[in-house]
């Protein structure tokens, strides 16, 4: 029974550390499962955060991570901070004491400060929702308070939902829009999400998709479903823009993971198609666009159509490879000429890389017509760079022309750079190309007509479209070159060690040659030396009869003459 009892003890005070955000769990992570819940209070019972010297306001914090499919809701039950702090009786945003939600690796833009007095009921909700797996709770206060505040958190499965109610006379509305969480801050490289767009109608409904930005990483994916579950289109980050997508439902779902990479993100418009509309009017065409990253040149439409009219819905990102950042400082963007399109188009520049940058200028058309006194030119730091969009109706009259330079005012050098007459180096390729790139047009006076690299006639041909690859074009070529001398050195340390095994093998086989020389000539000093010694030492005389004696000779001769006259005879 006594143990009973400890153990309700110890587990209520584990309870109460753990709940008390400015006790013993100040400054920890916990790590949550999905569906996991709990709550987290401030009533300084158990406070052990002592207070800064240097700064007259205390902080207590803890921080929660969940899976990287999951996100963390969060429901105050109570709060009871002052929002004033005694110093005004009327003030919109907290004073010195409030609670601080944020996602820490994007704190500024995902922070949500909460103060006043709320008290939870069925009528209202004070609710802070988060778009990743992680959340920081800070409590700043420079007074004690008996009771902070009380709040529940719990996850969920990272899921957007939205649904739209579309009717022929209200169909569409120009915000419809998802995107990557906190776009365009950059995402998480462990963000996963899912988005599920609804049409609720009483005629048959389909779902539009169209991006207006995909800067995403290389290595993330997203994937369509159609509304029965059947998967429509796989893309990655080496893609400039998905196609437009147009589901056979009412509905649509719309995967993203971020597999480790991570970039500005996404941004995409979704509109409703009711009855049997023409989808023509939902589906642009997308195949103009790109990467505009060399040092100037021009974007140019004309001609694009023969006969009719054609819908064209361009988005252009133009912005120097990093490379030249210490070459030109600063980047300019001229709309030269808009004119003779059909219907309502617009073309809007904005400063930055994102469609939710500001704007720097708008042309509509048939509102304005777009003439040469009128032309702007919009500078920037070459950092920034240019988001340009196009969306019109295009006739076989339309005309477009948007000029671009990167320039600086000092360093330019005499053999790449060209000296326009206001001071700015601008590339030398881009003096006589029929486009304005100096401001001044100091760059096409009227000797281009004798200069041999007069190339005005660029000015008159459609460049509109600027591949995905292009960034990546001076890596392709640094690439292309380190794999050329990688393998010439290869071959070059290759054919050195060649030439030393056949220098080697000679040297062998010469070595074997002088050993079989040596070994003759030992053998044919030998015999020469057993033939002098058989000449300079004789051997013993051999062992004759004795000679007869005279007695005997004349016997034999006696005998024989005898013969002799005996044969004669006969």
């Amino acid at each position: 029974m006594l143990s009973l009892i400890v153990l309700l003890l110890i587990s209520t005070l584990v309870e109460c550390q753990y709940n008390d955000i400015c006790g013993l769990h100040h400054g920890k992570k916990f790590f949550l499962e999905h569906g996991e819940s709990g709550s987290v209070v401030a009533d300084f019972k158990d406070n052990v955060v002592e207070t800064n010297a240097s700064s007259t306001y205390s902080r207590c914090k803890v921080e929660f991570v969940t899976c990287s499919s999951c996100i963390i809701e969060i429901q105050f039950r109570y709060l009871n901070i002052s929002r004033n702090c005694g110093r005004s009786p009327v003030i919109d945003t907290c004073g010195c004491d409030y609670v601080w939600i944020y996602e820490p690796h994007i704190d500024d833009t995902s922070g949500e400060q909460f103060c006043g007095r709320f008290m939870k009921s069925n009528t209202s909700e004070l609710t802070y929702v988060s778009q990743t797996r992680n959340v920081a709770i800070t409590f700043v206060y420079n007074n004690e308070y008996g009771h902070a505040f009380t709040l529940d958190y719990f996850t969920k499965r990272n899921r957007v939902a939205v649904t739209g109610y579309p009717t022929l006379s209200n169909m569409n509305n120009a915000s419809q829009y998802i995107a990557s969480a906190f776009f365009p801050q950059l995402y998480p490289i462990d963000l996963a999400v899912e988005y599920v767009i609804t049409c609720v109608s009483v005629e048959p409904c389909r779902i539009s998709l169209l991006f207006t930005d995909f800067l995403v990483d290389d290595s993330s994916i997203m994937e369509f479903f159609d509304w029965n579950g059947q998967r429509m289109y796989v893309m990655s980050g080496n893609t400039f823009r998905p196609p437009v997508i147009i589901s056979n439902g009412p509905s649509m779902t719309i995967k993203f993971y971020a597999n480790g990479g991570s970039d500005y993100g996404f941004k995409a418009s979704y509109s409703f198609i009711l009855g049997h509309m023409d989808d023509l009017a939902f589906k642009p065409n997308i195949g103009c666009g790109g990467y505009v990253n060399n040092l100037g040149g021009g974007i140019t439409m004309m001609n694009m159509v023969e006969d009719g009219t054609k819908f064209y819905d361009c988005v252009w990102i133009i912005k120097p490879p990093e490379v030249y950042f210490h070459r030109k400082t600063h980047l300019y963007v001229k709309v030269a000429t808009f004119l003779d399109f059909a219907g309502t188009t617009e073309l809007t520049i904005r400063q930055g890389l994102t469609s939710n940058q500001p704007y720097v200028e708008v042309l509509k058309y048939p509102m304005a017509h777009y003439v040469s006194p009128r032309q702007k030119e919009h500078v920037v730091p070459i950092t920034q760079g240019f988001y340009v969009r196009l969306r019109g109706v295009f006739t076989p009259q339309t005309r477009l022309a948007i000029v671009y330079a990167a320039f600086n005012y000092k360093d330019c050098f005499g053999g790449s750079d060209f000296l326009c007459e206001n001071m700015r180096c601008i590339p030398i390729l881009l003096n006589c190309d029929g486009f304005d790139h100096c401001g001044d047009n100091s760059d096409e006076s009227n000797n281009c007509s004798q200069d041999p690299k007069d190339h005005r006639e660029y000015s008159k041909i459609p460049n509109f479209l600027f591949p995905k690859i292009e960034p990546y074009s001076d890596l392709t070529t640094a690439t292309f070159v380190f794999l050329t001398c990688s393998f010439g050195l290869i071959g070059v340390i290759l054919a050195m060690a060649l030439l030393l095994y056949r220098v080697n093998v000679r040297a062998r086989h010469q070595r074997q040659i002088q050993d079989h020389i040596e070994t003759i000539h030992a053998i044919l000093e030998e015999s020469v030396g057993d033939v002098e010694e058989e000449i300079i030492v004789p051997d013993d005389p051999p062992d004759y009869e004795p000679p007869p004696d005279y007695n005997e000779l004349v016997k034999i001769k006696y005998y024989k003459n005898l013969a002799e006259v005996k044969l004669q005879e006969k």
